[in-house]
């Protein structure tokens, strides 16, 4: 609903299609729906109209969430820059930009110390018709 309401105020003809499932990831509620809409705010920050699409796989003690961005591909260096404080998070006047990444990798790192596991990841790749952003989240387990 957030995606429709967003691109309705925005006038960005943006759908969110998702992929039904009974896997349910554990952690703080709050934090991981800033999570989604910390990646919900980053792709409107693209206006163009096209489809988010959104599953989630389950890994073991772990959900591997993808959401692909149908609506452009991005250089491999700044997909390998997403996740990471660069020299692209500074604006002209000198304000933040592009902070939704660091957001997500840090609220997935949260969550992995905390249920104390390794392995959490969190990453952007290039795909056939877009580009992918990646990260994992405990499965089953309440903070």
């Amino acid at each position: 609903h957030t995606v429709a309401r967003k691109a309705k105020k925005e006038g960005c003809a943006l759908l969110l299609q998702y992929e039904p499932t009974h896997i349910t990831v554990g952690g703080d509620k709050d934090m991981l729906s800033f999570l989604f809409r910390s990646l919900i705010d980053a792709a409107f920050e693209y206006k163009a109209a096209g489809e988010l699409r959104l599953r989630a796989v389950d890994c073991g003690d772990v959900v591997r969430v993808e959401l692909l961005d149908t609506r452009r591909t991005l250089p491999e260096d700044i997909l390998a820059d997403m996740f990471t404080p660069s020299k692209n998070n500074l604006a002209p006047n000198g304000g933040l930009v592009g902070m939704e990444y660091l957001v997500v990798k840090e609220i997935v790192r949260l969550h992995e110390d905390y249920m104390q596991l390794r392995g959490g990841r969190a990453e952007a790749r290039a795909c056939d018709g877009g580009f992918v952003i990646m990260f994992t989240l405990p499965k089953n387990s309440a903070l």
